[in-house]
């Protein structure tokens, strides 16, 4: 048998989001009671700016100078992901809806979120933990977007 018809492993996408070095902010206005989903390094952005409230553009700052993950609901962080950034931050987009928060974290935090990859998986994770991501949970059919880095 060939080769070519290879079928590779999926890839659970917490590998990819939650791993030593790098930090998970909970944004502003999410229930607190999400953090038990979460690595227990994770911070709560209420909790790691303060003195006030940060601009959008802050807090996409803050994640690339942390080398973070943001789970927001908030829509208006992803434009601000921009292709040109050579340092890894990711966006993990959660529905509005407080239950189906706890549902997508859930999921995620289990390792029921997975990836199937079409081509092999050790490179796929090496190069993706160093790239921009974004997880868009708001949708029935969900999205992982990885803008590489090509330095």
């Amino acid at each position: 048998m060939s080769h070519w018809y290879r079928v590779f492993r999926p890839v659970a996408a917490r590998t990819l989001l939650f791993y030593p070095r790098r930090t998970v902010f909970l944004d502003y206005g999410l229930p607190a009671e999400l953090m038990r989903y979460l690595p227990k390094d994770a911070r709560a952005l209420k909790d790691a700016c303060l003195v006030e409230a940060l601009s959008r553009l802050d807090v996409v700052k803050l994640c690339q100078r942390e080398r973070g993950i943001l789970l927001t609901s908030d829509w208006e962080y992803a434009p601000l992901l921009s292709t040109n950034i050579k340092v890894p931050c990711g966006v993990v987009l959660l529905p509005d809806d407080e239950r189906k928060q706890h549902d997508a974290l859930y999921q995620l935090s289990c390792g029921k979120l997975v990836l199937k990859l079409e081509f092999k998986r050790k490179h796929f994770i090496a190069h993706a933990r160093n790239s921009t991501l974004l997880l868009d949970h708001r949708r029935e059919h969900r999205t992982m977007s990885v803008y590489f880095n090509c330095f």
